[in-house]
């Protein structure tokens, strides 16, 4: 995911690729929803952020192609979140994951 995020980021530099890297990171939160629910998590609040941020990355693909600017807008909310969902997910397990 890290990577994924790191790619979208330099895609969005150049305007090259910004949907199929979207879409590569839909399917990185997609795994992670699968991968279930990490202990000392609320299971509940945790799926919900996961499954939203995999919807945003899908909508931000589609928006993307259509209007630069709402799909940039809608991804750059995603990453933001992202960083809350780095926080539960380093709280649970011990990681120290960052965004790029």
């Amino acid at each position: 995911m890290i990577e994924d995020i790191r790619t979208v980021d330099k895609r969005l530099g150049d305007g090259i690729g910004v949907s199929s890297a979207l879409l590569l990171l839909r399917d990185s939160y997609g795994r992670l929803d699968d991968a279930g629910t990490p202990p000392h998590v609320n299971a509940a609040k945790y799926h919900a952020r996961v499954t939203t941020l995999e919807q945003f990355a899908g909508t931000a693909a589609d928006m993307y192609d259509v209007d630069r600017v709402q799909g940039h807008a809608r991804y750059a909310v995603l990453r933001k979140e992202t960083g809350v969902l780095f926080g539960q997910l380093n709280s649970s397990v011990g990681t120290n994951m960052r965004l790029p």
